[in-house]
């Protein structure tokens, strides 16, 4: 049988897709068609034929065949352009880090990345949760805390005086988190340890602490219910350098960031009620409702200056910065009028909205300010102050107007937006991380060249990179996400069970080799696995602390 002349046609034996179009046909292929057996099929324009069955792929390059990733088979479209659906495929995932059955989810050829190197469970009877982390140039870390009943590190078994609560503050072993040495913050009403910054020769640490205060064998007497507590401590040995506690008879009041100053003193963010006496003209009283402090102190816990805003209003600081040439940022959020002393007072326009002071490294008074506003509330959760220019976390409830001039009004319970401003308020770059319920910002870390890396706690589904963070139903769940200089997503991972669990600190260091490495701490409810076995708590009810190392 004699052939017939070949008819050429696009004969796509593989094609491909992605998010942003076709990557198009594999090649042509040339058919032979026997005379009177086949009816020569005329060239397309299109990428198929319509009904012709294709392998495809929507994911990423270099991600097909990796992990879990694999191709789908789907229908060529009716306008010759591609698949209307692609079966079967597996795309990229957010990495569980589970520690079972581990798996390359987000199939970068990587299992487990991103996920713990070790993780340490803190707890006992009562309620437990650790609050914040720091790093020691020698890759230790420090946790702090609170606890309820007893607590035990290292075969020595912490028990509350009288209060709900006691605080503790403890140093791990870079290889294993094991606890080189703790201390227990105790007394008659409630302590805790809220905040964590490593410095020459010292590790400062700041929360609140009701009435008397112990630390091993020092002692501080307050009036407060819960008055301002700033200590450091010897990082050698967890022995007690300075102890102080703040705070009127009644007084109510927590300090939640330190920032460290280039004269080895701090600046800590706070916020009080009733009233506080730092000595000398550093006096708040008759405040009816909370007001937002960014006190300055010395090497040995000194006050230097104070910076106060609202007190008949609520209003709250969440996060202070200090610049490499000294100057002084608090943030945080507020109702009502600031009354800061700034230039431009500020008055809300609805709820909570958010507030950035720039401050005198020398005394403390306002130079500038400005105000997230919007409909609900925003509130300004932490600030860092990175090359120069100042990186903050905001989440918004209702609508909220950003530097970039837009007025966002997200769906969803609560949104987070980060974002990088010059210091002339100049937007640099906004990310945005809208969730189907909410997202909250605890802490704010900086990664080497101008990124940061954001805990906290996060219920839904969150855009946050390729693939999307989603927590386990009903409760909120940990979260980490990393974004480099430019603000895009280096990493994003969650972590949590059918409990409450959250990332309360997050703090950064790199090795000899120069590898950034991350700690995180926080709390777990029922259960949790951040890479190297599940995290338990006994009770239902009840809630411990845990501390992990994250490889990058």
């Amino acid at each position: 049988m004699r052939r017939a002349e070949g008819s050429r046609f696009r004969y796509p034996q593989r094609v491909r897709s992605n998010r942003h179009g076709w990557l198009g046909s594999a090649g042509w292929g040339v058919l032979l068609i026997a005379a009177g057996c086949f009816v020569p099929v005329p060239e397309l324009e299109g990428e198929c034929r319509p009904g012709e069955a294709l392998v495809c792929y929507e994911g990423p390059e270099g991600t097909e065949d990796k992990g879990l990733c694999k191709a789908g088979t789907g229908a060529c479209s009716r306008d010759a352009q591609g698949v209307d659906s692609c079966d079967g495929q597996v795309l990229p995932a957010t990495e569980s880090c589970e520690s079972q059955e581990p798996e390359d989810e987000d199939c970068d050829g990587v299992v487990n990345d991103y996920c713990a190197t070790w993780s340490r469970q803190l707890g006992g009877a009562g309620s437990d949760s650790l609050q914040a982390v720091a790093v020691d140039p020698t890759g230790d870390a420090f946790s702090g805390g609170r606890f309820g009943e007893e607590i035990v590190f290292a075969g020595e078994t912490f028990t509350i005086e009288g209060g709900q609560s006691d605080g503790f503050i403890a140093r791990h072993a870079a290889s294993g988190g094991a606890p080189m040495w703790a201390k227990h913050v105790a007394g008659p009403g409630e302590q805790s340890v809220l905040v964590l910054l490593r410095r020459p020769s010292r590790l400062i640490f700041g929360g609140f602490a009701g009435g008397r205060t112990d630390i091993g064998s020092t002692t501080v007497d307050a009036a407060a219910s819960q008055g301002l507590m700033l200590g450091a401590l010897d990082p050698a040995d967890g022995e007690v350098q300075w102890l102080q506690v703040w705070g009127d008879d009644g007084a109510y009041g927590r300090i939640h960031a330190l920032a460290p100053r280039a004269d080895g003193g701090v600046v800590a963010g706070a916020y009080v009620r009733v009233g506080v006496d730092f000595g000398g003209t550093m006096k708040l009283e008759g405040l009816s409702n909370d007001a937002a402090v960014a006190l300055a102190v010395d090497g040995m816990g000194q006050p230097l200056w104070l910076w106060s805003g609202g007190g008949n209003t609520q209003a709250r600081t969440e996060g202070v910065a200090v610049a490499d040439d000294g100057a002084v940022f608090a943030a945080g959020f507020f109702r009502g009028t600031l009354g800061s002393g700034c230039p431009d007072d500020l008055v809300s326009v609805d709820d909570d909205d958010g507030f950035l002071v720039r401050l005198d490294p020398d005394d403390g008074h306002c130079l500038w300010s400005y105000a997230v506003e919007g409909t609900g509330s925003q509130r300004i959760r932490g600030v860092l102050a990175v090359d120069d220019e100042l990186i903050l976390a905001v989440d918004v409830e209702g609508s909220a107007v950003l530097p970039d001039g837009i007025n966002y009004t997200p769906g969803g319970d609560r949104h987070l937006f980060v974002y990088r401003i010059d210091r002339d308020g100049e937007l640099v770059w906004l990310r945005r991380f809208p969730a189907t319920r909410k997202i909250e910002a605890f802490q704010l870390a900086p990664l080497p060249d101008g990124g940061v890396v954001i805990g906290g706690s996060a219920e839904g589904a969150v855009e946050a990179g390729e693939t999307p963070l989603t927590s386990q139903p009903l409760e909120d769940d940990a979260y980490i996400i990393g974004l480099d200089g430019k603000g895009d997503t280096l990493f994003a991972r969650m972590f949590g069970g059918n409990g409450d669990d959250d990332v309360m600190g997050v703090a950064t260091g790199t090795d000899t080799n120069g590898t950034p490495y991350l700690y995180i701490g926080g709390e777990v409810t029922n259960t949790m696995d951040l890479g190297q076995g599940p995290l338990a708590v006994p009770g239902d009810d009840d809630q411990y602390g845990w501390i992990a190392r994250i490889g990058m």
